[in-house]
Order: C-alpha cells, then sequence, then structure tokens
C-alpha cells in the first residue's frame, strides 16, 4: 500500500496477495523448507480464513497510515 491517500486498490491489493502467496510456495519448494507440509491439505474455508485475513491486515495497515498522517508532529 501506498503512503498517500490513495492505496494500489482493492483488485491490486488482492492480486498482489496472490502472486505473492505464488511466490512464496515457489521459494519454499525450490529451497525445500518444510518439505513435510506437502502433505497438508487446505480447504476452501482455509482459503477464504487467509483471505479475510488479508482483508483485515491491509485495512489496519491503511488506518494506521492515515492516523499517522492526520497527526501533528
Amino acid at each position: 500500500m501506498k503512503r498517500r491517500r490513495a492505496g494500489f486498490g482493492l483488485l491490486t491489493n488482492i492480486g498482489l496477495g496472490c502472486v505473492g502467496a505464488l511466490i512464496g510456495g515457489v521459494l519454499f519448494n525450490l529451497f525445500g523448507l518444510f518439505p513435510g507440509m506437502g502433505s497438508i491439505v487446505i480447504s476452501l474455508r482455509d482459503v477464504v480464513a487467509a483471505f479475510v485475513g488479508s482483508l483485515v491486515l491491509l485495512a489496519a495497515i491503511w488506518l494506521w497510515g492515515a492516523a499517522r498522517e492526520r497527526s501533528p508532529r
């Protein structure tokens, strides 16, 4: 997210989160990190929970940045 009032936008933030997850998955496979996690099954509920959690985090970061811009220095 940018520091100014205008962010990247909802769809761009979602896209960046998805691309980041893909890059993270590739890196974990490439370097063999946590090899036992390949047998873990992820449900749609887990994906939705991660999506909602990322939106909450993005909103918190945005609110924190907006509060910092309003406060006198």
